[in-house]
């Protein structure tokens, strides 16, 4: 069996699995807002890494690291 066969068959087995129900009250935006900065920096570290840009990659994962810091911290100051 190749990869291409393993990987069809594994979605073919995700096809037939019925979608988890989501509790949409669980999942409102404005209590995810604050995750957009680390979303949108790992998209773009993705994106960098997909390109090759090795100066861009570095960039964009700085930024990652600053959204994680700054996402902990505000955790921090929550808990505390």
């Amino acid at each position: 069996m190749n990869v291409q066969s393993a990987l069809l068959a594994q979605f073919r087995n995700a096809a037939r699995d019925p979608e988890p129900e989501l509790d949409r009250d669980a999942f409102a935006e404005p209590e995810l807002s604050h995750l957009d900065p680390i979303v949108s920096a790992a998209i773009l570290v993705t994106s960098a890494f997909r390109l090759r840009d090795e100066s861009a990659l570095i960039t964009t994962l700085r930024l990652l690291t600053n959204a994680v810091a700054s996402w902990e911290a505000g955790r921090a100051e929550a808990s505390a």
